[in-house]
C-alpha cells in the first residue's frame, strides 16, 4: 500500500569512547515475521561494515522475540545494560553487538 512499515537507521556508536571505533545499529520495525526487518538489519550491516569493524544496538529485555531476532542474524549479547524512560515506563535495555571482522 505504499506505507511505511520500518525504518532502520545506522552511524557511529553512541556511547563509544574515543578508544573505540564502531557502529549502532539503530531500528524501529512495525511489522514483525514478514521479513521487512531482516532485508532492513542487512541494508544497514552492508552500510557498517563499509565504515566499521563491529557494531553494537540496544534492544529491550524484555523483547524476547527481538533477541532471538538479533542472535538468530549473528549479534551476541554483552555485558552492557541500562535503565531508561520510554513513553513515561521504565524499561530494561540490552546491549548486543557483532563483529564483522
Amino acid at each position: 500500500d505504499k506505507k511505511i512499515i520500518g525504518i532502520v537507521s545506522r552511524g557511529p556508536n553512541r556511547q563509544a569512547n574515543s578508544q573505540t571505533q564502531n557502529g549502532e545499529l539503530m531500528s524501529l520495525p512495525e511489522y514483525q515475521g514478514k521479513g521487512i526487518g531482516k532485508k532492513l538489519l542487512l541494508r544497514a550491516e552492508d552500510e557498517l561494515k563499509k565504515k566499521w569493524s563491529e557494531a553494537t544496538l540496544w534492544v529491550l529485555k524484555d523483547n524476547k522475540a527481538a533477541v532471538r531476532f538479533y542472535e538468530q542474524c549473528g549479534w551476541k549479547m554483552t555485558d552492557n545494560s541500562f535503565n531508561a524512560e520510554i513513553l513515561g515506563k521504565e524499561v530494561a535495555l540490552i546491549q548486543m553487538s557483532k563483529s564483522y571482522k
